[in-house]
C-alpha cells in the first residue's frame, strides 16, 4: 500500500484550510477502496468455488449411488441367468470340468472390473476436490495478506479518530535455549464505535501481530549486569533463627504471628546481577510488568521475580531525578504505584510488605531505572500501530469473535486458516462509515466537482497537490452488489448522477 504520512509539513483541504487529519487522506481512502476492491473479488472467487465443490460432492454421491445400482444390477442380472438356466443342465455336465467355475470367474471378473472403474473414478474425483479446496486455501491466504498489509500499518490505514481510541499490549517471551525463538506478541483493539449514535453494542476489533526469532538487536544481553544493573541485591522475605526453627518443629510457635514483622527481623535477600530478564509485558499508558529469573530459561521451575508497574495515574521520571524522595514512594503504596511478586514452588507471593519493612534497604531509584530503560527501548524499537512487514498475522477478532484465525502447524507447511466473509465486510463497512464524513468535508472543499482534492505544504518546497477522481473509485466498487452498499455510505456519486 502506498505511504499515507509525509512525516512533516502540513496538510491543507482544496481551500486552502487546514486538514485536521494532518496525513495523506487521498492516499489512505484510496488504499481503502482497493482493499474492498480486492476482497470483493476474492470472495466471488471463494463463493464460486465453494459452490463448485458444493456440487462435485452431490455429483460425486450421485455416480456413487450410480455404480452401487448398475452393480446390484449386474449381479441380480447374473444370478438370475444361474438360476434359470446353468441350474437346469448341470446334471449333463461333466462333474469333473470347469464349467461352473468358468462361470463364476467370468461374473467376479467383470464385477472386479466395475469396482476397478469406480476406484480410479474416486481417486480422479478426490485430487479434483483437492484441486478446488487448494484454490480456496490460495485465495484466503490472499485475503490474509490484504489485511496484514492493512493492519501493520494502522497509522496510516485508519482515522485519527480511530487510532486514538486504539489499546496496545507488547509482549515478549524471552526464548529458553539457543534452538528455540523468543516471540514477540503484539495485541492492538480499536473501539469502531460511533459517539454520535446511541448504540447498545460496542464494536470493537482486536488482533494479534506475531514475531520469532532473535532479539538481539532489541535485547543484546539478558542478564541484568549487562545493563549495568550491578551490585543489587533483593529481600524477598525473613531470615528465621534456629530458635524460631526448633520451636517451629516442635509446634513451639503458636503465639508467633507470621505478619508481625519486628523489627530485628533480617532480610532474605538474594542478589540479582545474575537474573535474567525473561518476560516483559507493557500495555500501553496502563502498566509494564517484567519477569526475571534465576535462569537462562523461560523455564518455569526456576525463581521468577515479577515488577509490576503502573503507569495510568503516575509519572515514572518523578522517581529517577537527583532528589529522588524515597518516602514519597513509600506513601504512594496505596496506590499501587509498584506491585513486586516472587515465585517459587509455583506459589506466587506479593513481597511489597517485606520491601515496605525493608525500605531503606532496597535501591528504589535503580530499580526504576531499569524499569524506564526498558520503557524506553520498547517505544523506540516497537510502534505496535506501524509494524514491520516480518510480523505476521496471528487472529482479527470482533467483539471478541474471531474472523480471521491462522492455526500454525509445527512444520509451517499446513497452516489452517478460519476465515468469517460476512463479519470481514461488516467491520470494513463499519471503518467506511468513520471515513465518509471526511471524504464528505474533502469533497466540499475541493473546487473541483467529483474530484477529491487535499494540498500538502512544507516551509521551502513546492506546494504539492493530491488529486482523486470519484468516479476512478466508483468502478471499482459498481461490479458488486456489496460494492454498491459502500457507495452508499461513503456517499459516492458518478459524475452522471451529480
Amino acid at each position: 500500500m502506498t505511504n499515507s504520512n509525509l512525516n512533516t509539513g502540513r496538510y491543507l483541504y482544496g481551500d486552502y484550510t487546514v486538514f485536521e487529519e494532518n496525513k495523506n487522506f487521498i492516499y489512505l481512502l484510496k488504499d481503502h477502496i482497493s482493499l474492498v476492491n480486492n476482497i470483493l473479488i476474492n470472495h466471488n472467487k471463494i463463493n464460486e468455488l465453494e459452490e463448485l465443490d458444493e456440487e462435485i460432492y452431490k455429483f460425486h454421491k450421485n455416480i456413487q449411488n450410480q455404480f452401487a445400482d448398475f452393480t446390484k444390477s449386474i449381479e441380480s442380472t447374473i444370478f438370475d441367468f444361474y438360476s434359470l438356466h446353468h441350474l437346469k443342465v448341470l446334471h449333463v455336465l461333466n462333474e469333473k470340468s470347469n464349467q461352473s467355475k468358468n462361470f463364476f470367474d467370468t461374473k467376479q471378473s467383470f464385477l472386479n472390473s466395475l469396482q476397478n472403474i469406480e476406484k480410479d473414478y474416486t481417486g480422479n474425483m478426490k485430487k479434483y476436490q483437492v484441486d478446488i479446496n487448494i484454490k480456496i486455501k490460495d485465495h484466503l491466504e490472499h485475503l490474509v495478506e490484504l489485511f496484514q498489509i492493512w493492519l501493520v500499518k494502522a497509522s496510516e490505514n485508519f482515522p485519527s479518530s480511530l487510532i486514538e481510541k486504539s489499546e496496545n499490549i507488547i509482549e515478549i517471551n524471552f526464548a529458553a535455549t539457543e534452538d528455540k525463538n523468543s516471540i514477540i506478541n503484539i495485541t492492538n483493539s480499536i473501539n469502531l464505535s460511533n459517539d454520535v449514535m446511541s448504540e447498545s453494542i460496542s464494536k470493537t476489533i482486536t488482533y494479534c501481530f506475531l514475531k520469532q526469532g532473535s532479539l538481539e538487536d532489541l535485547f543484546p544481553q539478558r542478564k541484568l549486569a549487562d545493563f549495568n544493573f550491578k551490585n543489587f541485591t533483593f529481600p524477598i522475605g525473613y531470615k528465621v533463627s534456629i530458635s524460631d526453627k526448633l520451636k517451629k518443629s516442635f509446634k513451639l510457635s503458636s503465639k508467633i504471628q507470621p505478619n508481625n514483622h519486628s523489627t530485628d527481623k533480617e532480610p532474605n535477600t538474594i542478589s540479582l546481577d545474575n537474573y535474567y530478564l525473561s518476560h516483559i509485558r507493557f500495555e500501553k499508558n496502563k502498566s509494564l510488568v517484567i519477569g526475571i529469573t534465576n535462569e537462562y530459561s523461560d523455564i518455569k521451575s526456576g525463581r521468577i521475580l515479577q515488577i509490576h508497574l503502573n503507569l495510568s495515574d503516575n509519572n515514572i521520571d518523578k522517581y529517577l531525578i537527583e532528589t529522588f524522595d524515597k518516602q514519597k514512594l513509600k506513601e504512594n503504596e496505596k496506590n499501587d504505584l509498584l506491585q513486586i511478586y516472587y515465585l517459587a514452588d509455583n506459589k506466587k507471593i506479593s513481597i511489597n510488605a517485606i520491601l515496605m519493612d525493608f525500605f531503606d534497604f532496597v535501591d528504589f531509584k535503580k530499580l526504576f531505572r531499569f524499569c524506564l530503560f526498558i520503557l524506553n527501548t520498547l517505544e523506540k524499537v516497537i510502534d505496535p500501530l506501524n509494524l514491520s512487514s516480518d510480523f505476521k498475522l496471528e487472529y482479527f477478532k470482533f467483539n471478541d469473535k474471531k474472523i480471521i484465525d491462522i492455526i500454525r502447524d509445527k512444520d509451517q507447511k499446513k497452516d489452517k486458516i478460519y476465515y468469517d466473509k460476512s463479519l470481514i465486510l461488516l467491520i470494513l463497512k463499519i471503518v467506511s462509515g468513520h471515513i465518509a464524513p471526511i471524504v464528505t468535508k474533502i469533497r466540499d472543499k475541493s473546487p473541483v466537482k467529483g474530484e477529491l482534492i487535499l494540498r500538502y505544504e512544507l516551509e521551502g518546497q513546492p506546494r504539492n497537490e493530491f488529486v482523486l477522481k470519484e468516479n476512478d473509485l466508483i468502478a471499482q466498487l459498481n461490479n458488486f452488489e456489496e460494492g454498491e452498499k459502500f457507495m452508499e455510505i461513503l456517499h459516492f456519486k458518478s459524475n452522471e448522477d451529480i
